[in-house]
C-alpha cells in the first residue's frame, strides 16, 4: 500500500475514531488518564504548569526535567532523568511531529526523535502513551486523544495508529514497537505553519511536553 492509498484509507477509518474535543484539562496524577475537561492551564500531578505559548528560550530537556521533579514523572523514574545522561531518558519521551501522512483533522505524533539524537520510544502492551493532548501554542483550547491499548484490537489499530516508513498497520510490532506513530486529533483553530503544544502520557514514566511545527 503506497502512502496516498494509506492516507485515503486512514481518512475513512478516522471518522469512526470517537476522539473528543476538550478544553484544557486537569488530571489527578501522572499515573491516571484524565477523566474529563476543566478550564485553565494544563495541570497533572505536577506543581509546575505547562506554558500556554512556546517560550523564546524553550529547552524541552530542562523543562521536562524540572516538571518531572515537580510531580509529572513518577518517583521511580526520577533517578533516570536526574542521573548523568538523563537527557536520553527524557528525550525518548519527547513528542514530535514526524513526516508521515495523517487523515484530515489529525496530526501524527511520535516519541523520541532519532534525528535529534534521542532513542525512539518502544511500545508494548504495558508500556505505551495512553493519551496525547494537542493545542495551538498560545491557545486556551486543545484536543485530547486517548489510546486505551497497544497494539489493541485490529479495529483500534486502524483508527489510532500508523507505522512509520509506510509499513502496513499489521507491522506495528516491528522493532519493539518503536515505529508506532499515534493519530491525534487536531483542534479546529490549527493551520499549517502553526506551532503545536503537545503533551503525552507514558503509562510507566509520566507526562512529557514539547512544541513542534505543524507543517501540513
Amino acid at each position: 500500500m503506497n502512502r496516498n492509498d494509506r492516507r485515503e484509507f486512514l481518512q475513512k477509518m478516522a471518522a469512526a475514531s470517537g476522539v473528543v474535543l476538550f478544553p484544557l484539562w486537569t488530571a489527578g496524577c501522572p499515573a491516571e488518564t484524565p477523566k474529563g475537561p476543566t478550564t485553565g492551564p494544563i495541570k497533572s500531578g505536577a506543581s509546575m504548569p505547562v506554558p500556554k505559548a512556546k517560550p523564546g528560550d524553550w529547552n524541552a530537556i530542562e523543562f521536562n526535567k524540572k516538571r518531572g521533579n515537580s510531580g509529572a514523572i513518577p518517583k521511580e523514574y526520577l533517578s533516570a532523568i536526574n542521573a548523568g545522561g538523563g537527557e536520553m531518558a527524557i528525550g525518548k519521551h519527547l513528542p514530535y511531529i514526524p513526516q508521515e501522512n495523517a487523515p484530515d483533522g489529525h496530526v501524527v505524533i511520535a516519541f523520541g526523535k532519532r534525528s535529534a539524537g534521542y532513542p525512539q520510544h518502544p511500545a508494548s502492551s504495558d508500556h505505551w502513551f495512553d493519551w496525547i493532548h494537542v493545542a495551538k501554542s498560545g491557545s486556551d483550547k486543545g484536543m485530547m486523544s486517548k489510546f486505551p491499548a497497544w497494539p489493541g484490537t485490529e479495529e483500534q489499530r486502524k483508527q489510532l495508529y500508523v507505522v512509520a516508513g509506510g509499513y502496513d498497520i499489521s507491522d506495528i510490532g516491528m522493532e519493539k514497537g518503536k515505529l508506532t506513530v499515534y493519530l491525534a486529533k487536531l483542534p479546529d483553530d490549527v493551520k499549517g505553519g502553526d506551532i503545536l503544544r503537545i503533551t503525552g502520557h507514558c503509562t510507566k514514566h509520566g507526562e512529557y511536553v514539547n512544541f513542534d511545527e505543524y507543517v501540513y
